[in-house]
């Protein structure tokens, strides 16, 4: 009976010995373990590395994002230093967002990533309505400006497609088009074609590490108002500690990073925020070309992001607004033409204008990804 023992003791210990070694912990530096996974193909595949999308400890990718943003108070001067020069006072500009960013196709080979973008500003703007200085039925062309803003203000929704594909375990192409709808427009004359702007990006990078990544590319954009075509440079590194970092797509933006720790970051830096928007109020009243409001501004920020639960997090910013541009251009129809740094002087504005510098904050909920 002793000789039985032994020998299924045996067969049991050499039959375990699969089911052991496949139960060890893997002890792989990384902070999530689906990195552990990102650089391969299917089984049914032939393997073979691919550059991965993303570097170890960037701030969360945020599939879905409410927010809200609100400036406080500071001076307009419209149509500045021309005949009939306004200025006046905005008691602050608020408005909500909204950012979607889905995955389509997701693989190791090839990521496409598809979202619809709404924001919203209003203005606030001080002497505007009844009994105020600016009144119908006959106004000029900065009071007609100012009173459009606080009546309706301006809103931008776009539709963004990002695709990323890898060439080999270490380099990469980015490619992002993007479409804007952006004016004073509402529910009932969002039809017209007039609002519609489009812009793209295209890069080619490389990914030496998991802590780092970099690309060149150049970009046709409305960040800073006017239609630019610019060079971008995108550089994202994490130390190897995991405490510090940078995320970097300039010259639209540049933040450096600090993680707390994997469930709390703060960013620092600076981002441009803009559109060309369609004033079409304005442009009613003074003809039939299309009167734009060239918005451009550079955010001096601090972002702190931290987890709610689970795949919630939330974002609380707080920053300084610098206005870049807030001038108006006259299109003929829909044939924009590029200014050098959005401020070109090829040309004069319709209206050049100036706004005061503002403390903002800025508060957002996220459903970011694993």
């Amino acid at each position: 009976m002793e000789h039985l023992y032994r020998k299924f003791f045996i067969c049991f210990f050499i039959l375990s010995i699969p089911l052991f070694s496949n139960a060890q912990v893997d002890t792989t530096d990384t902070d999530d373990d689906w990195e552990l996974y990102a650089q391969f193909e299917v089984a049914d595949e032939p393997t073979r590395l691919w550059a991965d999308a993303k570097i170890i400890g960037l701030s969360p990718q945020r599939f879905f994002s409410l927010g809200y943003d609100y400036h406080m108070g500071y001076p307009m001067t419209m149509n500045r230093g021309e005949a009939g020069e306004l200025e006046t006072n905005t008691a602050f500009t608020q408005g909500l967002r909204f950012t979607s960013n889905i995955p389509i196709i997701s693989r190791t080979s090839f990521i496409w990533q598809s979202g619809l973008n709404f924001s919203d500003f209003r203005y606030n703007i001080d002497d505007v309505g009844p009994g105020g200085p600016i009144t119908p039925p006959v106004l000029s062309r900065p009071e007609e400006v100012v009173r459009a803003l606080d009546e309706n203000g301006v809103r931008v929704a776009s539709w963004i497609n990002t695709f990323y594909k890898p060439l080999s375990g270490n380099s990469f192409i980015l490619i992002q088009a993007q479409l804007d709808y952006a004016g004073d427009y509402t529910l009932s004359n969002m039809q017209s074609l007039d609002y519609v702007r489009y812009s793209g990006a295209v890069l080619w990078g490389r990914r030496p590490s998991d802590y780092k990544q970099w690309a060149i590319g150049a970009s046709r954009t409305y960040r800073v108002g006017a239609m630019n075509y610019i060079p971008i440079v995108l550089y994202n590194w994490t130390s190897r500690s995991k405490t510090w970092g940078a995320e970097i797509l300039a010259p639209a933006r540049a933040h450096g990073r600090y993680n707390f720790n994997a469930r709390n970051l703060l960013l620092f830096g600076y981002e441009l925020d803009g559109a060309s928007h369609r004033l079409n109020q304005v442009s009613n009243d003074f003809g039939s070309n299309s009167i734009e409001l060239r918005r451009g501004e550079i955010k001096l920020r601090l972002d702190y992001q931290f987890q709610v639960t689970g795949f919630f997090w939330a974002s609380i910013q707080a920053g300084y607004r610098i206005n870049y541009s807030f001038h108006i251009d006259e299109i003929e129809g829909r044939h924009d033409y590029t200014r050098l740094f959005g401020l070109g002087v090829d040309r004069d504005f319709w209206m050049p204008n100036g706004i005061g510098n503002t403390p903002y904050f800025h508060v957002s909920l996220n459903f970011v990804s694993p």
